[in-house]
């Protein structure tokens, strides 16, 4: 019977892909568009002629290469962009050379998904570390791009803090509560434990336990709690989190943040709403949120935990770049058969936006294969990457130069 019932399930899925399919080459819904402030010449689509869908992931670590922005580090598979992930299904690790289009075969792992993928981040200039699944539970490892050496860490990663260490994060009860988790992880990979893992004495330090905090956060009737998108601040000293739940479908979210040195843990802004964030100097966060029904990006000082709502527009996922000046992606807009997207950079002294870049997306994907854009730039501020979803079925990574902005910010009009 069981055997039946997930033959049906396969035979539907597989129809509703084809139907999906069909839909999109029928209303065409590609656009592709550059604005003048890209050169043409360093634009590039990314394309590895093995796989059907290559992407990066997250924007909140770049992967490019932090010494060499000629080195991009993409996950690849051949699943349907439409396809379920979970730790049945595997993407490959690939690290790519722009210039020469030289793919290295790096790697695999089950513990990956479409929107943060296996949290591939640069370790330094030659070791990839990402989540695998390692004798059924979710663990951090370090791969050499040059010579395949390899080591498996005791815990899962979620992020670097530099090249001191990592810390993890709670993916059992992140897979329960949302769409940034590893389907079919066991259970007993419960632990709602915040660690750190240093490099340098291979020492495994327990910041907190976040449930402790959390019956201070909770609203009666809360379901599908978890925390996500640990940042640490550019010092390493501190870092903050999201702690998420819902009531009768409704989102609440707190942002938490937590002092390294001094072990306090504190809620910064407490069941509101909590986008994306990123750094603008060690004490200030640059976050978009709706605090009282007023949405849009603030400034969050985190040492008097006052917030100033600096700029009423859309979400998006910012990093920061110099000055005043950020680059993000958001929606604005939409066309019968799918929603547009753009890259832009913004000067907040001045709120004008400069586009870098405008594609579609399909609207009828499930909010699960969503492909947002995830912008991101290399270390040295030369290239912006971003995932895009506008070629038919098929996810895609762009790869494009940015102007020399630290002595040429009139090319933005700043």
């Amino acid at each position: 019977m069981k055997e039946l019932s997930l033959r049906f399930k396969i035979i539907v899925s597989t129809i509703i892909q084809l139907i999906r399919s069909g839909y999109e080459k029928f209303f065409n819904y590609s656009i592709l568009y550059t604005y003048d402030s890209v050169s043409q010449n360093s634009f590039q689509v990314l394309k590895i002629t093995k796989y059907d869908n290559i992407f990066c992931g997250y924007y909140d670590v770049s992967p490019f290469n932090p010494f060499d922005s000629d080195l991009i580090a993409l996950h690849a598979t051949n699943l349907s962009a439409y396809a379920k992930n979970s730790i049945l299904t595997s993407v490959d690790i690939l690290v790519y050379r722009l210039s020469s289009q030289e793919v290295i075969n790096v790697d695999h792992s089950s513990a990956w998904n479409w929107q943060q993928g296996s949290r591939l981040q640069w370790v330094d200039q030659k070791s990839l570390i990402y989540n695998v699944i390692h004798e059924g539970y979710v663990r951090a490892k370090k791969t050499c791009i040059t010579n395949g050496s390899s080591e498996i860490f005791p815990i899962p990663i979620s992020i670097l803090n530099g090249v001191d260490g990592f810390a993890s994060i709670d993916y059992f009860a992140m897979t329960e509560g949302s769409e940034y988790g590893y389907p079919g992880i066991k259970c007993e990979s419960f632990n709602s434990r915040v660690q750190y893992y240093r490099f340098s004495d291979q020492t495994i330090t327990t910041f907190f336990d976040w449930r402790e905090l959390s019956p201070k956060l909770l609203i009666a009737g809360a379901t599908k709690e978890h925390i996500n998108h640990i940042l640490f601040a550019p010092n390493g000293k501190y870092f903050v989190y999201i702690h998420r739940f819902w009531v009768n479908k409704r989102r609440f979210d707190s942002l938490i943040g937590f002092d390294i040195d001094k072990k306090t843990l504190e809620p910064i802004i407490t069941n509101q709403t909590v986008s994306h964030y990123c750094w603008k100097d060690d004490s200030t966060l640059f976050a978009w949120l709706i605090i009282n029904g007023n949405p849009g990006y603030y400034y969050i000082d985190i040492l008097t935990k006052e917030y100033t709502l600096v700029y009423a527009e859309d979400d998006g996922h910012p990093n920061w770049l110099f000055g005043d000046v950020y680059i993000t992606d958001r929606y604005v807009g939409s066309r019968f058969g799918g929603n547009l997207l753009q890259a832009e950079i913004v000067n907040l002294s001045t709120k004008k936006n400069f586009p870098l870049v405008k594609l579609s997306h399909p609207a009828i994907l499930d909010y699960s294969h969503r492909c947002d854009m995830h912008i991101s730039i290399s270390n040295n501020k030369s290239r912006f990457q971003l995932d895009s979803r506008h070629l038919h079925n098929k996810r895609t990574v762009i790869v494009g130069c940015l102007p020399d902005l630290c002595r040429n910010t009139s090319l933005y009009h700043l």
